[in-house]
């Protein structure tokens, strides 16, 4: 699969020979991805590439969601995603300057996206030092799901989380 920036919209060229010949994929809305294909982020929606045919099937993400960080999990695992959430701007919408709160999250689907679970990430493992936050996908990682683990990193420590409830608690 090749992604082809600039556009407005992404053009991927995909190939099911190694790359002997490369083809544009017949794109169609799905209510869920199939298990086992291969994923990517879009804005708005997740695109999965069918293995045998190159071809690409999206599938919208909920509300507001942007998956910046799909984490790189066995099928079983479901499909996870890493992403900031934010309250809700004030209304009515204040003349003068305000901050929003902010957090992280980790949402989950086990059946392709049809639905999600939410889950909030401590602010012990995504604080930053001099304010602020984040978190990476590479501070996350779990092979099945149930047994999760958030690395925090701050003013040279680690710290190791883990959670056995699929990041519940």
């Amino acid at each position: 699969m090749r992604y082809l920036a600039g556009s407005e919209s992404p053009t991927y060229w995909t190939s099911t020979d190694g790359g002997a010949i490369w083809r544009q994929p017949t794109i169609r809305q799905v209510d869920a991805l199939p298990a086992g294909w291969s994923y990517l982020s879009e804005e708005g929606s997740l695109a999965a590439f069918d293995p045998a045919t190159g071809d690409l099937a999206r599938a919208p993400l909920p509300g507001r969601m942007r998956a910046e960080h799909p984490l790189d999990l066995p099928d079983a695992a479901g499909i996870w995603v890493i992403t900031a959430e934010s309250a809700p701007v004030p209304s009515p919408r204040p003349t003068t300057s305000f901050t929003l709160e902010g957090w992280m999250v980790a949402m989950v689907t086990r059946d392709g996206g049809r639905t999600w679970e939410k889950h909030r990430i401590p602010d012990a493992i995504t604080r930053r030092e001099g304010g602020g936050f984040g978190f990476s996908a590479n501070q996350f990682a779990t092979a099945d799901g149930r047994t999760v683990y958030a690395i925090e990193k701050l003013k040279g420590r680690v710290r190791v989380y883990v959670s056995t409830d699929g990041a519940a608690t």
